[in-house]
């Protein structure tokens, strides 16, 4: 993680970071253009990658299916008709009528492979406790990419650019395989890619943060939500909890950090070593110390998303001291069962 190494607690990097006078009333357009701007920056770095970017696909995924949902709505809304609350893309265009056009059509064939998007967001289906893919699916972008290049020059509803030009590219260059996640925490790290390119942009100026703060906030949170679930999973798993007793439907950050720094509190300190220590310590702290920041992120948790009937209260979310709070949030990771029964600080049957 690149940022680990910068003060968050400097005043020029709180400034350029500060949320408190930037508009937050945004409208359905604002919305997708946001998203939209989102992923186009993503593409952008992407293509500089000397590496593929398809490890990190499922992260990129949520962001093209969720910016589909909103330029749909957002034609919706610009129609006078009636905007579902569900993120089911068919009831969308069943508000829609007849006359949606071919290409939104396949791009909604190859994006949507589930009701709610839920499949790019977490790693296992709550209900289930399984994975949403076999493990050889593959999600043909590079069509994608293309088909969405031709609607924005066709102005097909009002579509903005969400890819740099793919001439140089061969057609499986941006395929998402989206089964490379083997736990939740791999999927935190696809997250967390996106986070880095947005937040790196914002302080180095080549990214504005009024164009992308509604999509950062939610990838910050997400990223919190899949660690604290990863934990959530691993516990589980553990200590065999049946379906109706588990937390992974879970989604509020309160709650989970509730059942987080419970299984905290119940262990034996002493036998960590001394670095475990401090940095159980530190995490607990940071937790404790933004803890109304956190209570935020769940109260604001669908306006990270869709517009409401109330503009989120931005002077409530200290954009610096939540950045810092997320990269502490991946040291969650440290105090899996595997390594504290490794460590001999939990047993078997201690918990």
């Amino acid at each position: 993680m690149l940022l680990r190494k910068i003060d968050f607690a400097d005043p020029t990097i709180q400034s350029k970071l500060d949320l408190s006078s930037l508009n937050a009333n945004l409208s359905w357009n604002d919305y997708y253009a946001s998203y939209a701007y989102v992923i186009y920056q993503t593409m952008q770095a992407v293509f500089d990658m000397p590496y593929p970017y398809s490890p990190h696909g499922k992260a990129i995924l949520f962001l093209m299916r969720h910016t589909l949902e909103l330029q749909l709505k957002g034609e919706l809304y610009r129609k006078g008709k009636t905007i579902p609350y569900s993120a089911n893309v068919a009831e969308i265009i069943d508000e829609l009528g007849k006359d949606v056009p071919k290409e939104i059509q396949r791009l909604i064939e190859i994006i949507n492979q589930d009701q709610n998007g839920h499949c790019y967001r977490y790693h296992v289906d709550p209900c289930t406790k399984s994975t949403y893919f076999n493990s050889t699916k593959v999600i043909e972008t590079t069509e994608y990419f293309s088909i969405y290049e031709q609607i924005v020059n066709a102005g097909i509803y009002k579509a903005e650019p969400i890819c740099p030009t793919l001439k140089l590219h061969k057609d499986w260059d941006l395929n998402f395989k989206v089964t490379h996640e083997l736990q939740y925490w791999h999927l935190r790290f696809q997250y967390d890619y996106i986070i880095e390119i947005l937040l790196e942009g914002i302080l180095n100026e080549s990214i504005s943060l009024q164009n992308c703060y509604i999509p950062l906030l939610f990838l910050i949170r997400h990223a919190i939500e899949l660690s604290l679930k990863s934990f959530v999973w691993d516990l589980e798993n553990f200590n065999s909890t049946d379906f109706k007793n588990s937390l992974c439907a879970e989604y509020k950050l309160v709650e989970l950090h509730k059942a987080f720094d419970t299984f905290l509190g119940s262990l034996d300190v002493k036998k960590m070593d001394v670095e475990m220590q401090e940095e159980l310590i530190h995490l607990r702290n940071q937790f404790n110390q933004h803890h109304e920041t956190i209570s935020a992120l769940d109260v604001y948790n669908e306006l990270f998303r869709f517009p409401g009937d109330k503009a989120i209260e931005l002077i409530k979310i200290p954009l610096a001291d939540l950045v810092a709070l997320y990269y502490c949030s991946n040291s969650i990771l440290t105090f899996n069962t595997e390594t504290l029964i490794k460590e001999k600080i939990l047993e078997s049957t201690s918990y």
